[in-house]
């Protein structure tokens, strides 16, 4: 148990670097060899770095495992709520955010989000209370903006 991450006992939200690509990385900023290898065993446990058949293959229509299509979806999707919200005025803000926290709370990708909204610090604090088990205390410094 003690060889790999685990989300509720570690803040994997930043020990895992999400992007458009469906894959799942480990942050560059993580040197300590022992957390790296840690990190990566859950991701090899857990089978977020797999990398998806070329498009358009057999190997592709036939593929079971189809999680990196659903977090490039996932990352699209949140990177065009994440236009609108920045193109909108306050109000429209406001009223956006439920909005977002239905569509995250219904699709999942919460880390996802939260990375997409990076520079959005009020829709990562709704994010945070808005999905239950999230343990507050990993992100004190969003409470204190």
């Amino acid at each position: 148990m003690s060889d790999y991450v685990w989300p509720d006992t570690h803040s994997t939200f930043s020990y895992f670097d999400y992007n458009e690509t469906g894959i799942v990385n480990i942050p560059d900023n993580i040197v300590d060899l022992n957390l790296r290898t840690s990190i990566q065993n859950m991701l090899n446990l857990v089978g977020l770095q797999k990398h998806p058949p070329r498009q358009g293959t057999v190997a592709w229509q036939e593929a079971s495992d189809r999680r990196f299509e659903h977090r490039i979806q996932a990352w699209a999707d949140a990177n065009y709520y994440m236009s609108l919200y920045n193109n909108a005025q306050e109000h429209i803000r406001e009223a956006m955010k439920p909005l977002i926290i239905t569509i995250v709370v219904n699709q999942g990708f919460w880390s996802l989000w939260m990375k997409v909204f990076s520079n959005f610090p009020e829709v990562q604090i709704e994010l945070i209370n808005n999905f239950a088990g999230t343990n507050k205390e990993l992100f004190s410094e969003l409470f204190h903006v």
